[in-house]
């Protein structure tokens, strides 16, 4: 992706490093914001812990020096067809004190330039129907809606 002028610095963060705890607040403020559960933030420290260990997933946060603004969860997956690999941006979250700010924007232009360092073939990702300023950035980042599969869950 071509540089995007931003105050927000975005960088990957672990849980022994300082950018932790602030990544663990956003996390647990979306859980909160899509589920309408409480935040919970221990219980997302817990599981973050839990699932970082495998290297599938890696913790973007975006700050701008005073506060942290936005957050995403990335998960590495393999691409069997291709042998090779792919990433899936799973979580985003930007504060709502700092949408419209070009921070998701930043912060999906370093996922889409990890992938591409580490050598993925595409970045995939999902979001609701009805989230049309998600879409909107998402299309002109150049993402494009998926055609040809069906999605389906099944709950357990």
């Amino acid at each position: 992706m071509a540089d995007v002028a931003s105050p927000f610095q975005v960088t990957t963060v672990r849980p022994d490093e300082s950018g932790w705890p602030a990544y663990v607040s956003l996390f647990a403020d979306y859980r909160a914001h899509y589920d309408s559960a409480p935040p919970e933030p221990k219980a997302c420290d817990e599981w973050l812990r839990r699932h970082l260990p495998s290297g599938a997933l890696t913790c973007y946060l975006a700050h701008n020096g005073e506060s942290c603004a936005a957050m995403a969860l990335v998960l590495v997956s393999p691409a069997s067809q291709r042998l090779a690999v792919y990433w899936q941006l799973r979580d985003l979250f930007v504060a709502p004190q700092h949408r419209r700010t070009g921070v998701g924007r930043a912060v999906v232009t370093a996922v889409v330039d990890g992938a591409r360092a580490a050598g993925a073939l595409r970045v995939a990702l999902q979001t609701e129907s009805g989230n049309a300023p998600a879409q909107a950035l998402y299309h002109q980042m150049g993402f494009e809606d998926v055609t040809g599969i069906v999605a389906m869950t099944l709950t357990i």
